[in-house]
């Protein structure tokens, strides 16, 4: 995660980071953030895609929200996040969703405050996708950065200024979704425990940002006890991800908060990653990564 043991204060934070072989650091007391390389050219191309990702982390903490790796996308309505490991589809979900003219807000990270009410802010313009999908995507095609390292690379977007109008400063957060890849034509969306989406949101998150500790376990905690949480079954027809998600934020939308929600197919129980079939799921990963 880029934690340097010794060197770390409550004034001072600092990390190293060898996928980019860069020292970030932040005086909390100056506020004042470092961020040295010994080339800018040579950074990866990722991380052209979330600049100064450790400085943000650090500051948001700071300002009482929190960096979260997952994906954010929304209607007028609402935003929902869509959260989990790598390669579950959020990419793919998310995408999707701005072709078919959601407002987007993340792909990959996002800023998230929970208090005085939830809410999801844009940090980054950008996506990544695994090559393999690019054929799904006509309207993304021409906004690829990277197309002669394909062979190496995931495709990388600027969303702005093409998308810039579906692109918001921020939007009220609605529902966490974590996706699941199934076999079926229909994706549906099931309700879920607040413990399991806890472990799925905060997982990722804690893994890759340099110390984390109680301050982004209790976050989540606060977050997932106010906001409801679903499993979001992917169907093989991408057409039918944003109605489903419509559908969700308008639900809730509508809903007083702390009330209950049960509306057809998100009324019924929950599967669990043990009942689903491996099979099925190999089967059909690639077409979300």
């Amino acid at each position: 995660r880029g934690d340097i043991s010794g060197f770390d204060s409550r004034r001072i934070r600092t990390a190293f980071h060898f996928y980019d072989y860069s020292v970030n650091l932040l005086d909390h007391e100056r506020h004042t953030g470092i961020y040295w390389v010994s080339k800018a050219d040579s950074l990866p191309y990722w991380v052209s895609a979330s600049p100064l990702r450790t400085l943000l982390h650090w500051w948001m903490e700071r300002n009482d929200c929190q960096l979260l790796h997952a994906a954010a996308v929304g209607t007028d309505e609402g935003a929902v996040l869509i959260t989990g490991k790598g390669g579950v589809g959020k990419s793919t979900t998310a995408l999707t969703c701005v072709q078919a003219g959601f407002h987007y807000l993340a792909d990959d990270y996002v800023i998230v405050r929970h208090h005085p009410r939830p809410t999801v802010y844009s940090l980054y313009s950008t996506a990544k996708l695994d090559p393999a999908q690019l054929g799904r995507f006509p309207a993304l095609q021409p906004l690829v950065r990277n197309p002669h390292n394909l062979r190496d690379e995931k495709a990388l977007f600027f969303l702005y200024p093409h998308f810039g109008k579906q692109i918001p400063p921020e939007m009220p957060l609605r529902a966490i979704l974590i996706p699941r890849i199934t076999d079926g034509e229909e994706t549906r969306l099931h309700p879920e425990a607040s413990v399991v989406v806890q472990q799925a949101a905060s997982f990722t998150t804690m893994a890759q940002l340099p110390y984390v500790g109680r301050h982004t376990h209790e976050f989540f905690g606060r977050l997932c006890s106010v906001v409801p949480g679903y499993i979001l079954e992917l169907g093989r027809d991408l057409k039918r991800i944003p109605p489903a998600i419509r559908g969700c934020v308008e639900d809730h939308a509508r809903q007083p908060r702390g009330s209950a929600l049960t509306l057809g197919a998100l009324s019924a129980p929950a599967p669990t990653p043990r009942t689903m079939q491996r099979s099925r799921h190999h089967h059909h990963a690639a077409q979300y990564r």
